[in-house]
């Protein structure tokens, strides 16, 4: 889980060098993908774990709203 929700973040911070549109709407892309993972991996834990629930539900909820943020910026970048 660690793994896809800090690939989010470095593929944000590559956009920096990026020169078109097309690339920067790939690099959202990976990222858009990485947020839908963690929250894949962040549903399963909520699922196994009822335990953790106060801890997850915030989380999931956040991240929820992060990839209907990248999704309104994927889609107007690609148009």
């Amino acid at each position: 889980m660690f793994d896809a929700a800090s690939s989010v973040g470095a593929n944000l911070a590559e956009n920096d060098g990026l020169n078109t549109r097309k690339e920067l709407a790939a690099r959202y892309a990976i990222a858009l993908r990485e947020a839908k993972e963690t929250k894949y991996w962040l549903d399963v834990l909520h699922g196994a774990e009822p335990t953790l629930e106060p801890q997850t539900a915030p989380l999931i909820a956040e991240c929820k709203e992060f990839i209907a943020m990248m999704t309104t910026a994927l889609k107007k970048l690609r148009t």
